[in-house]
């Protein structure tokens, strides 16, 4: 199951990578990698919940636990922040010294 985890993310992180930059949003290789990705996490979901004997993120850690949902949501929100803080200065920086010909 491993391997499907690692492909649906491959094919994510390919599809958001490529898509704008090296292909246009709307072609057929940043839509179908996006498909397939989403597909495969959508698997993966139902197969964790449903058929897993030992699955890797437990079902009962959800259960009448609002403070595991508030916990990743705020695991999401400081790692944006990280993110920001680290890039935000350098691109700054570099657009305002940067003048238009």
């Amino acid at each position: 199951m491993s391997s499907v985890v690692q492909i649906l993310t491959t094919c994510s992180l390919v599809a958001l990578q490529s898509g704008g930059y090296t292909h246009p949003w709307a072609s057929g290789y940043v839509l179908g990698t996006m498909l397939v990705g989403l597909g495969l996490i959508a698997a993966w979901v139902v197969y964790e919940a449903k058929f897993a004997r030992h699955p890797m993120v437990p079902g009962e850690l959800f259960k009448g636990q609002r403070i595991v949902g508030l916990a990743y949501v705020i695991a999401f929100a400081a790692g944006m922040n990280f993110f920001c803080k680290c890039f935000s200065p350098d691109e700054m920086f570099f657009t305002k010294s940067v003048k238009p010909s």
